[in-house]
């Protein structure tokens, strides 16, 4: 008889989950920045992008807009234009950062519990 415990199995189900987690929170992040910006003509909303890099489970939004810069910090004096400001900070950013913290734990969790759950029933458990 060959016993077989199952590890290749959980590591290579494990390798997936963490996948599944880091896209899937990424782009909660992404929806939950988006929501949080203020919307004019909805071209700052529009450019919140995301991306990731599974291989160094690293995953990103940005925006490639130079204002958002601004509407996060805010701005006091003249631009290049000669214009001048005194924006009052609007942190859309670290706001939905800081709204996605939950979310980000609970994907995590739900996508690393699957593979667990299916060894054991597997294994009979």
């Amino acid at each position: 008889m060959i016993f077989e415990d199952g590890t290749d199995s959980i590591k290579s189900g494990l390798h997936k989950a963490v996948d599944r987690a880091l896209y899937k929170s990424t782009l909660h992040l992404q929806g939950e920045i988006k929501g949080e910006s203020p919307v004019l003509s909805g071209h700052l909303r529009g450019s919140v992008d995301m991306g990731i890099e599974p291989s160094r489970l690293e995953g990103e939004v940005s925006t490639n807009l130079e204002y958002a810069m601004r509407i996060e910090y805010g701005f006091k004096g003249e631009d290049i234009l000669g214009r001048n400001f005194n924006q009052k900070p609007n942190p859309f950013f670290r706001r939905g950062a800081k709204n996605a913290e939950p979310g980000i734990g609970k994907i995590f969790e739900q996508e690393l519990r699957r593979p667990i759950n299916i060894a054991y029933k597997k294994a009979g458990l």
